[in-house]
């Protein structure tokens, strides 16, 4: 939506009511600061969603904001995105007088900055990112007592960077769990398809925080088509993932990969014939099926 290439509202409103059927809610995210060309079409656009029964609208804009009030009224919740980029909690009350539900604040806000705005008694949502940086897994107390004040300061989930090395994540995941943090808050993990072996190789050299392993890399380079192989190392990926306690979710992405993320959502909510899998590849690694859905996020599947 933020190019303005929507292109099935059918296939969209399925989506959503799919996600109603399996009690999740569905929240559209229309994130684009609209130049006057490009207002006739969100008009067009937002005019054509009201029909889709979503939950809530992530929006960043605010004329867009008006546009929406104008066409949806109070039939939805309005979110506003971490992209307005909201600093205070002046900014905050504005939002919140003028019907905004729920505010996601800017990501460059500190514990002392989101405390001093909760204290007004507003509610927010925190979105923060955790990396899982080669070799390092973070082991010192002084890490973990940065993730418990950030909890302790109102912190729903946190989602991590991409991750593809199943034993590294489990690793994490088990130091989480002694400090005692995985009761306290849900772990979302970030996770996408490759378009080749040479993109990988480009994520390892130019994404901080991401490591695609040879094994992996390797693996696409032999393949006869790298992408359907890149998608079925993300569904063997997920179901191994979903084993790993801790793990609340994953977060599918990619940039300009919403085909495929949408199909490997698709194939994970079926029970995938293991003997097709390259059982070799995550050796006396468990594989099973998973109930995949999405959360409030664009791609973002919580397991149950």
């Amino acid at each position: 939506m933020r190019q303005n290439k929507i292109r099935n509202f059918d296939e969209l409103k399925k989506t959503i009511d799919d996600l109603h059927a399996l009690g999740v809610k569905a929240y559209l995210t229309i994130n684009i600061f609209p130049r006057n060309t490009d207002i006739k079409v969100i008009e067009t656009v937002i005019e054509e969603i009201k029909q889709l029964n979503m939950d809530a609208v992530i929006f960043s804009d605010p004329g867009v904001f008006m546009t929406l009030k104008k066409y949806l009224g109070d039939s939805v919740r309005y979110h506003l995105s971490t992209q307005t980029n909201t600093l205070n909690w002046m900014a905050v009350k504005f939002w919140m007088d003028v019907g905004v539900d729920r505010i996601v604040v800017a990501r460059e806000l500190n514990i002392k900055e989101i405390k001093e705005i909760k204290e007004n008694e507003i509610k927010l949502e925190l979105f923060k990112e955790i990396v899982l940086k080669k070799p390092v897994i973070l082991v010192d107390n002084s890490s973990n007592l940065k993730i418990l004040g950030k909890i302790k300061n109102g912190v729903d989930f946190f989602q991590t960077q991409y991750v593809f090395e199943a034993k590294k994540l489990e690793e994490y995941m088990k130091v989480l769990n002694d400090a005692g943090i995985l009761e306290k808050t849900p772990f979302i993990i970030g996770l996408g398809p490759f378009a080749s072996a040479k993109s990988a190789k480009w994520m390892n050299e130019n994404l901080f925080g991401v490591d695609v392993p040879d094994q992996i890399i390797k693996r696409l380079e032999g393949a006869e088509d790298q992408k359907e192989e890149s998608k079925k190392i993300c569904l063997e990926l997920i179901q191994i993932f979903r084993g790993i306690k801790g793990v609340k979710g994953i977060h599918l992405m990619g940039h300009k990969k919403e085909e495929i993320i949408a199909e490997i959502i698709d194939l994970s909510n079926t029970i995938i014939n293991n003997d097709s899998w390259d059982n070799d590849f995550f050796e006396n690694q468990k594989k099973i099926d998973v109930n995949c859905r999405i959360r409030s996020q664009p791609h973002s599947q919580p397991l149950s």
